[in-house]
């Protein structure tokens, strides 16, 4: 959501295609949000909109709100707003290190999806091509590609136990 505040042009002009593709992600987002609540739990609607609320309203609104009214120029909106995307990017690739840890215990990749993993290196290296082109920092530095890659070039080892009697440490 972020990364679409970034590309307006408020905030950083000339990012046409940066705005077209977050545009997108954000409608297949909340399309995908809408399907989940229509058919989720009470108990998982009230943790979803409870989320919600705390982004969107919280940190997004509050975001846009402080940018627009403190910094007056381009270039000072791109930085902040920039920085903010790195930060709030960082904060969601964290997620799966706790993963990569049980990954590293078990000696296993069955905890952490190849089709993810591979995705987001493909995702990383277009969003790099693309931000090399106007070189665009604030898109260059996407925190992706470090966890993806290790899990591919853990998967790639062929030193690790196939199987035990205990079915603790499985490769698929």
């Amino acid at each position: 959501m972020l990364y679409t505040f970034y590309s307006l042009p408020t905030v950083h002009p000339d990012s046409l295609l940066v705005i077209t593709i977050n545009g997108i992600g954000l409608t297949l987002e909340t399309f995908y949000l809408t399907i989940f609540i229509l058919y989720s739990t009470r108990e998982c609607r009230l943790k979803v909109f409870e989320i919600l609320f705390v982004v969107v309203v919280v940190v997004v609104v509050v975001v846009i709100i402080a940018v627009l009214l403190t910094a007056h120029t381009y270039k000072k909106r791109s930085l902040i707003v920039g920085i903010l995307c790195i930060i709030f990017g960082m904060c969601m690739y964290v997620a799966p290190l706790s993963v990569m840890k049980l990954m590293i215990q078990t000696k296993s990749v069955k905890y952490m999806p190849f089709t993810l993993s591979m995705v987001s290196i493909l995702n990383s290296v277009c969003w790099m091509t693309y931000s090399v082109l106007p070189f665009d920092i604030n898109i260059l530095v996407r925190p992706g590609s470090l966890v993806s890659s290790t899990h591919l070039t853990w998967r790639g080892n062929k030193t690790l136990p196939r199987a035990t009697k205990s079915g603790a440490s499985l490769l698929p």
